[in-house]
């Protein structure tokens, strides 16, 4: 998952659950400034979601003015990150583009998200979960029931119950298809929650009940040997397919090359470059390829790629989908406008 933002979600939300838990000045300073980070990170919905739970504390607590701290401490920081797509947008497109900003703030986005919420959405979630917990420990969710059986009046219980659960409850609404990941990754930035609501209620299982402590053991270590293998080998295949597309894609002599996002499942995925643009080829996401881009590409004689359907074969060997030759053939379709333009094409590589 290292691609993704969802281990550093986790690492910030244990970070900063470490800093509110040392109830000291200088920690809660340093746990606003985590999630600042933590909010800004990839959507402005995760982190509050995790911390909120535990800011209730302050309130139940009549904890006044650590509350008021983070209440203005977030405040500030979900009003910068949620002014940011705002003001990125001022910056791309200029004072006198034409380009409409609606849509770009966070909120439109996730009205949109918000109205395609249906009874599917139910199976997908169930179907997520069902993910989650089988690439975690096998004791995982049996021992989060424990805690919150047995311990339901403990301070932490509740906390780490809804901090864990309340991303299921959002993301049913939101979005409740997750696209690419292990197990279930929206609730990766929880895990940390669900692994100490785990770890309590191991604790108050084997407290009177000492015979526990061996057969936790054993069942920990069980899928060590049986279920990480099959993951691994799942993961594998799953990678794979595209990083054999991948070194091909890094053999081709041209400048650049174009890939159709729909040329083949998760063809788009393909479409990686470096931020300064110095890997050679660039990849080109064919949507994208307008007649203003064909010609800067030509301006300097460029060679430019246009795949070979057998370049997809290992996408299409993997997922039971059928390629689509339609858009296949809209991708191949560039090397007229690409030679008038100037270019050098290399077809069929």
């Amino acid at each position: 998952m290292t691609s993704y933002a969802m281990t550093a979600h986790l690492t910030l939300n244990l970070l900063w659950l470490w800093l509110f838990l040392l109830d000291r000045r200088a920690a809660d300073a340093g746990a606003l400034a985590v999630a600042f980070v933590a909010t800004g990170l990839h959507q402005p919905l995760f982190h509050p979601m995790f911390a909120a739970p535990f800011l209730l504390w302050l309130l139940r607590d009549r904890a006044w003015p650590r509350a008021a701290l983070y209440a203005a401490g977030y405040a500030a920081i979900c009003a910068f990150w949620l002014a940011w797509p705002i003001f990125m947008h001022g910056l791309v497109t200029g004072p006198a583009s034409a380009t409409a900003i609606t849509g770009t703030d966070f909120f439109s986005r996730l009205t949109k998200l918000v109205t395609r919420f249906d009874s599917a959405s139910l199976i997908v979630m169930a179907a997520n979960l069902l993910r989650f917990f089988a690439w975690q420990a096998v004791l995982l969710f049996p021992l989060m029931l424990a805690a919150i059986v047995l311990a339901p009046r403990q301070r932490p219980t509740l906390a780490l119950a809804v901090s864990a659960g309340l991303p299921v409850l959002v993301m049913l609404i939101v979005l409740a298809y997750q696209g690419h990941g292990f197990g279930y990754r929206y609730l990766h930035p929880a895990l940390g929650s669900a692994i100490l609501l785990a770890a309590q209620g191991w604790r108050r299982l084997v407290k009177d009940r000492a015979w526990l402590r061996g057969l936790t053991v054993r069942a920990a270590l069980i899928p060590v040997f049986t279920i990480l293998p099959i993951q691994l080998w799942f993961a594998h295949n799953l990678y794979a397919a595209s990083a054999q597309i991948d070194a091909r894609i890094k053999t081709a002599k041209a400048d650049f090359v174009v890939i159709g996002p729909k040329d083949a499942h998760y063809a788009v995925d393909l479409v990686v470059n470096r931020p300064d643009l110095s890997n050679r080829p660039l990849r080109i996401d064919a949507d994208f390829l307008d007649e203003d881009l064909i010609r800067a590409l030509c301006r300097e004689k460029a060679t430019v790629a246009l795949p070979d359907p057998s370049l997809y074969r290992p996408l299409d060997r993997y997922f039971p989908v059928a390629p689509d030759v339609a858009e296949r053939e809209r991708t191949a379709a560039f090397a007229p406008r690409l030679q008038a333009a100037g270019c050098a094409v290399l077809q069929h590589w």
